[in-house]
């Protein structure tokens, strides 16, 4: 809700001043909540049960967070539709995004604003920023995951940890026994 109000109150005033057809579109049942924003340009949408046709028909994903933490799912689903993406560096956080590279990142509503214009009309940085979407999933991919599991496989070998002293140091209540097959 916050994230809607610093867009609309900060942000678009001054997107619209240069592009003042552009729309933006909110998904998500958040209509409820906000009463006080009313502008033709600015487009409730609610609970979109699949997000494919909104993520295609759209041309960027702006993600102007103000608080949060942990990956932002909803940026890791523009990543794999290849829309390009403007946010913070709270929107940012945990996803391992560098400024311009994958997406834009700025905190302030003139930087926001201004990353906003320059995506929407400079091809070549949006065509980068769609080409690096893959590249933004993967530490999140089931290569990176299977890469993870098979070094922390191998410190165990090279360690000489054996399984018995790994379950004994990691053993809670509830926890599994693992031993090697013989």
């Amino acid at each position: 809700i916050d994230a809607l109000y610093f867009l609309y109150n900060d942000i678009m005033p001054i997107v619209w001043k240069q592009l003042p057809d552009l729309k933006v579109n909110i998904i998500g049942n958040v209509k409820d909540f906000i009463k006080d924003i009313d502008h033709p340009n600015f487009i409730f949408h609610g609970f979109v049960p699949d997000v494919e046709e909104s993520f295609s028909c759209n041309k960027l994903m702006v993600a102007p967070l103000t608080y949060g933490a942990g990956v932002k799912g909803k940026i890791g689903q523009a990543f794999e539709y290849y829309l390009p993406v403007v946010t913070t560096s709270i929107g940012a956080e945990g996803m391992q995004l560098i400024n311009g590279e994958n997406a834009l990142i700025n905190d302030d509503k003139e930087g926001f604003a201004n990353s906003v214009i320059k995506l929407y009309t400079d091809k070549d940085l949006w065509l980068r920023l769609q080409s690096n979407s893959e590249n933004s999933l993967h530490p999140f991919s089931r290569n990176k995951l299977k890469e993870q599991l098979l070094k922390i496989g191998n410190t165990i070998i090279r360690d000489k940890t054996s399984l018995t002293d790994f379950n004994k140091k990691f053993k809670t209540p509830n926890s599994r026994v693992y031993r090697l097959p013989n």
